[in-house]
C-alpha cells in the first residue's frame, strides 16, 4: 500500500482512495483486515478510518469517479488503538460489481502534525 502522508489542516478531514476498480466478480463477502504496526495518534480527537465504497466506474466516462458512501462497517484507529492490533471487518451486504478502498484521516484540533502511522490492509474476497 502506498503511504498517505498528506498534511491536513488542523481539525480537518482528508479522504484518500488507496485502491479502486477492484472487481468482485462472484464474491459475496469481503473481509478487510487492518494491522497496526505503529500508532503515532496522540490526541483522542484524531483518527484514521478504512472503508469500502461501491465503485461505479464506467468506460463511457473514465475521467469521473463514481463512489457511494461507505458500505458495511469500517475499521477505525484512534489514539487508544495499541500497536499489534488486528481489526477485522466482514462485509456481506450492498456489494456491487466493483469496490474501492478509502482511508479517511481526521486531524484533531489539538495537534499540528501529519498522520504517519504504519498500517497494512488486506482485502479477502470470498464466494459462497
Amino acid at each position: 500500500m502506498r503511504a498517505m502522508t498528506r498534511r491536513a489542516t488542523v481539525g480537518a478531514q482528508s479522504t484518500q482512495t488507496m485502491a479502486e476498480r477492484t472487481e468482485l466478480v462472484q464474491s459475496t463477502q469481503v473481509d478487510m483486515r487492518v494491522r497496526v504496526h505503529t500508532n503515532p495518534l496522540a490526541q483522542a480527537d484524531s483518527s484514521i478510518k478504512f472503508q469500502l465504497v461501491s465503485d461505479g466506474f464506467t468506460q463511457e466516462d473514465p475521467g469521473t469517479t463514481f463512489f457511494s458512501s461507505s458500505i458495511g462497517e469500517s475499521a477505525e484507529i484512534t489514539s487508544a488503538t495499541p500497536v499489534g492490533t488486528l481489526l477485522v471487518t466482514t462485509i456481506t451486504t450492498k456489494l456491487g460489481a466493483m469496490v474501492a478502498l478509502q482511508v479517511v484521516g481526521e486531524q484533531g484540533v489539538n495537534v499540528d502534525a501529519g498522520l504517519k502511522p504504519e498500517l497494512s490492509v488486506d482485502l479477502i474476497f470470498k464466494s459462497s
